[in-house]
């Protein structure tokens, strides 16, 4: 995974970390309230998250143990991003929606390439969980990309010098302004309508 922490922490700017709600990508299930975030490319828990994670899954012996749990997590043969999910939605953490505000995605699954050129197959897993719809090509992506999967490790130098190092001379650096405070009593009543209205698809 490559990550760019400036623009996790822009994003997560406008949440508070007593707010129950976690991101990532989020892909589409039936064993899931709102869906299930790709461990690839990673997930971001607000501190109320993780504390709930630590105290009441990973040291809930009783819970996690137990075979017939949603959230039994004791053997390694589980599939982690999955699990998580289940265990967090066990306890009513929300998933939310990580796209800037034209509907991108931040977290990305796959490798740049892979997104911009990426064809529509029904028949590809991808494609059949997506959980939000968006554009292939270089519309795919937010300009405020959080991170990308499957980077190899000459590629995270790639990836370093073309963002933290390469400056077009003559172009003068442009910063959005820090994202509003939500309102997660709103976010929460959104993500609500998610969850009953397949029609309804992030806020």
């Amino acid at each position: 995974m490559f990550l760019m922490p400036e623009n996790l922490r822009f994003m997560l700017s406008a949440y508070s970390t007593d707010d129950p709600i976690y991101f990532g990508h989020k892909f589409n299930t039936t064993d899931h309230k709102w869906g299930y975030f790709s461990g690839g490319s990673g997930y971001a828990m607000s501190r109320k998250t993780l504390r709930i994670f630590v105290e009441k899954v990973l040291t809930n012996k009783n819970f996690y143990n137990n075979p017939k749990s949603v959230c039994n997590i004791k053997t390694d043969d589980r599939i982690e991003d999955y699990d998580i999910s289940r265990c967090l939605d066990y306890y009513n953490v929300y998933p939310g929606d990580a796209r800037d505000l034209l509907k991108r995605d931040r977290f990305l699954p796959f490798w740049p390439e892979e997104h911009f050129f990426i064809r529509y197959n029904p028949t590809y897993w991808y494609w059949q969980r997506k959980y939000y719809w968006n554009d292939d090509g270089l519309d795919c992506c937010s300009n405020y990309t959080i991170a990308f999967h499957y980077i190899s490790a000459s590629y995270q130098y790639t990836m370093y010098y073309l963002i933290y190092k390469l400056q077009p001379y003559g172009i003068n650096p442009r910063y959005p302004k820090p994202p509003m405070q939500k309102d997660f009593k709103q976010v929460a009543n959104l993500l609500d309508r998610e969850r009953y209205d397949p029609t309804f698809r992030g806020y």
